[in-house]
């Protein structure tokens, strides 16, 4: 399977498109910088506090780590690589990033009714999701 993996920097680190998981296994096993928060928050549009509250971090942790960049454990580096690349589907699959924040919103049928946002705490929970965008993208009951 072919790998769509940009280049990263250490001044401006590209946010990563990984195509399969062993990819991911490495990538997040090495950690990520936390300067890809801010990226994350720009395209969830999820306020800083879900975000902290989603890596299982302090909004005060969090803080420090926008002021002065650390490499992030490994379970909130593939949190992140997970969320990215879930936006970037939902957004693909439902016509738009905005339609696709609008989802997230509200209780989904295939999720037994759970706000999918809920599910971003957790690796699991981010493929359930997954998961459901390809149930719509191949127009089974959503």
């Amino acid at each position: 399977m072919a790998k769509d993996i940009y280049s990263q920097s250490s001044e401006d680190e590209e946010m990563l498109l990984i195509r399969d998981r062993m990819e991911l296994f490495r990538v997040s096993s090495r950690g990520v910088s936390s300067t890809w928060v801010p990226k994350v928050l720009v395209l969830t549009g999820l306020r800083k506090e879900a975000v902290a509250s989603i890596l299982s971090i302090s909004g005060k942790t969090l803080d420090r780590y926008l002021a002065a960049p650390v490499t992030l454990p490994p379970s909130s580096s593939e949190l992140l690589i997970k969320i990215t690349e879930l936006y970037k589907k939902g957004a693909k699959v439902l016509g738009s990033l905005e339609n696709f924040r609008a989802w997230m919103s509200k209780p989904s049928f295939g999720l037994t009714g759970l706000i999918p946002v809920t599910l971003l705490t957790t690796a699991s929970g981010i493929d359930l999701i997954s998961e459901e965008l390809g149930r719509i993208e191949f127009g089974d009951i959503a």
